[in-house]
């Protein structure tokens, strides 16, 4: 029997996501006009206001060494929770195209596809036709971390 994983989809792009489990994502907000944008350092793009924390937004291409993509009217912001629960950065925002998706996700149900290594990517996916990512939150947490001083 396979266990099901509760999964949240976040559209990075027309042609990338991201999948993470449910429990890891903390609130999905639309994108705001209290966003503090600075200079992106290598993916860290600038800090939100949320619940009266001050929260790094990311751009997981950029951490990957994509582009930034333009963002449209539709665009949001996925406030993750980290996976240290490390007081100094408890999460983490991504921008995000659009309305993430709920999955329930099998081992049955992931196929795994060819993709650039990188060390804040755990694996390339694809999902009922949809090519995903699967980041590595544990080494994404340090990386906004050394950004943000």
């Amino acid at each position: 029997m396979n266990d099901v994983v509760k999964c949240t989809m976040l559209p990075l792009s027309k042609e990338q996501n991201l999948v993470l489990p449910n429990s890891s994502l903390a609130e999905v907000v639309k994108n705001r006009s209290d966003m503090l944008v600075m200079g992106a350092r290598e993916g860290v793009i600038g800090k939100i206001q949320w619940r009266g924390r001050s929260v790094p937004l990311v751009s997981y291409e950029a951490t990957i060494g994509q582009a930034i993509p333009s963002y449209g009217r539709e665009a949001c912001i996925a406030v993750v929770f980290t996976p240290s629960g490390d007081a100094s950065l408890p999460y983490i925002a991504f921008n995000i195209q659009g309305s993430p998706k709920l999955i329930d996700l099998t081992d049955a149900d992931i196929v795994s596809v060819e993709g650039e290594e990188h060390a804040l990517v755990s694996s390339y996916i694809e999902v009922d036709g949809t090519k995903a990512i699967i980041p590595n939150l544990q080494a994404l947490e340090p990386f906004v971390k050394m950004r943000l001083n």
